[in-house]
């Protein structure tokens, strides 16, 4: 008798855990599933004149050009011209590490240049950190903040914006982040080589990634000193300076590759910056407000708030075990602390501030389960998440809409796309060939999408006659290239007919001239 009750028992024991593993597979499917839709039906769109097509000047053609020249032709620094441009006027920049634009020049050469193929390495690791929230969040603290946590990221305007564009700050630091951060705990839990050999991986290729990831060392470097005071001094020292020698080599490569600025002033730039206090007041109103209130929403910054109070009043109590078990949230916000506080101006460029995200979101699913677990009544348990969740959508889904089709003021009016004009200077020139146009959106995606020498904003007689000879050609942001030949095309865009009118007058007398698709061509040879 007491065998069969033990029997059933067990069978029951065995039941129950079966049931849970198929639910816990149907909510990590189902977050996945959200995940996977929110990231790839629009991973194909044109890059717009806004703050994503920014990337498509420095990473993208760094990208790019190690499709065409081969990556070791620059010492894996960045070329940044686009067409065929000899060595001696190529503009090199290595103030960032090469493994992003490696994997999105590998992109290149397996699918060819386009937006989608641009867009699917960072995606992929916006997906990959997806899943990796989630099995952080489930291995601490249970199947529901697991898929809220994802859910919140996943979901967040500033994830679903700029989840797929090709930065070096982005989707692909976040990962290594979170292994970083996954692999580290699990090391520290079970004390297994494996761990802290992927652990090791994780550190690397984040270190060829950028240079957030180095916030993550320098926090779990502290966390393990804090845990282990019984280590020797050798212990101790030995994984400090393995992270130190790591961002040294990282760094006199950046200056020996590299041309122009040296890479500390761009340190400084983004970690400093101007920083009067006019200035800093700026930066913060501008994180608080826009950063965090519109890209993460007010919902999930409220709720992440809530669970920082929860740690503050455990902090005060002195319930050292209870904050123990919340070592990935924590570690987590610390080191979004350090890229927010060391990366002050930095994170002027919005989706700098991505780093934020899964912290943020794994803040406010703990602060959702410590409210739910405040009752036993089972209606306000399940309308706690649903009311949380609806709250969120209802904030992050127009924000996201902005963002995906948001353009600077001054392109909104130009009457024609970038990406039309892009297309039409690279079906009428060769790559070795230099084109004048009167574009003055003067947007850094022309480049990607024309791939040529350009020189825009040509838009008085005084400016062509000045274009048409050999010399220097501008690049985005500042750049330029040293010299280049005599431009032999003008493309103008079809309104500009009309409001450059003497512009056009000059171009049809002095030049052969023909249309396509609405664009002036213009033959200056």
């Amino acid at each position: 008798m007491q065998a069969t009750e033990a029997t059933y028992e067990l069978a029951g024991v065995q039941a129950a855990t079966q049931s849970r593993r198929k639910h816990r597979i149907f909510s990590f499917l189902a977050l996945m599933l959200i995940a996977f839709s929110v990231h790839t039906f629009h991973i194909g769109r044109p890059f717009l004149p806004n703050n994503e097509s920014t990337a498509t000047a420095i990473p993208v053609m760094h990208a790019v050009n190690f499709a065409r020249y081969g990556p070791a032709a620059s010492r894996f620094a960045g070329i940044l011209n686009t067409g065929q441009v000899e060595p001696t006027n190529w503009v090199v920049y290595a103030h960032h590490p090469p493994l992003v634009p490696l994997l999105i020049g590998s992109s290149y050469k397996v699918f060819g240049i386009s937006e989608w193929s641009t867009r699917l390495f960072p995606v992929l690791f916006t997906l990959s950190s997806t899943v990796l929230i989630y099995l952080l969040a489930l291995h601490r603290f249970g199947e529901s903040v697991a898929f809220l946590a994802g859910f919140f990221y996943s979901c967040a305007p500033i994830t679903v914006a700029f989840g797929g564009m090709p930065d070096y700050v982005n989707g692909q630091v976040v990962f290594f982040i979170l292994a970083s951060v996954a692999t580290y705990l699990r090391w520290y839990e079970t004390r297994r080589l494996s761990w802290l050999g992927l652990l090791s991986v994780s550190a690397i290729l984040g270190s060829l990634t950028d240079w957030p990831i180095f916030f993550s060392g320098m926090v779990l470097y502290g966390h393990y000193l804090l845990n282990f005071p019984e280590q020797s001094l050798q212990k101790k020292i030995v994984p400090g300076f393995l992270m130190f020698l790591t961002l040294a080599g990282l760094l006199l490569w950046a200056e020996w590759a590299g041309q122009g600025p040296s890479i500390w002033a761009s340190i400084y730039h983004r970690m400093i910056g101007d920083s009067g206090s006019s200035n800093l007041s700026n930066y913060i109103k501008i994180i608080i407000t826009y950063n965090l209130g519109q890209l993460h929403t007010v919902p999930i910054c409220s709720l992440a708030l809530g669970f920082l109070a929860i740690i503050i009043v455990k902090l005060l109590n002195r319930q050292w075990s209870e904050l123990r078990n919340y070592d990935p949230a924590i570690l987590l916000l610390l080191i979004a602390a350090l890229h927010l506080g060391l990366a002050l101006q930095g994170n002027q460029q919005p989706w700098w501030s991505v780093i934020l995200t899964a912290p943020l979101s794994m803040a406010a699913a703990l602060c959702i389960e410590s409210l739910r677990l405040l009752t036993n009544k089972a209606v306000i348990r399940l309308l706690l998440p649903l009311t949380a969740g609806t709250l969120f959508l209802s904030a992050a889904i127009p924000e996201a809409y902005h963002q995906l089709t948001f353009q600077w003021e001054h392109a909104r009016s130009a009457g024609y796309t970038v990406k039309e004009l892009g297309t039409v200077i690279r079906t009428i020139s060769q790559p070795h060939e230099g084109v004048v146009t009167s574009d003055a959106i003067y947007d850094a995606s022309l480049w990607f999408y024309s791939d040529r020498e350009l020189r825009p904003a040509v838009t008085v007689i005084s400016q062509l006659t000045a274009s048409l000879v050999s010399g220097p050609y501008p690049l985005p942001y500042w750049y330029s290239q040293p010299d280049g030949p005599s431009p032999r095309w003008f493309v103008m865009p079809p309104p500009h007919r009309a409001t450059l009118s003497q512009l056009a007058e000059e171009l049809d007398a002095r030049f052969p001239r023909r249309d396509l698709n609405g664009y002036s061509i213009y033959r200056l040879f």
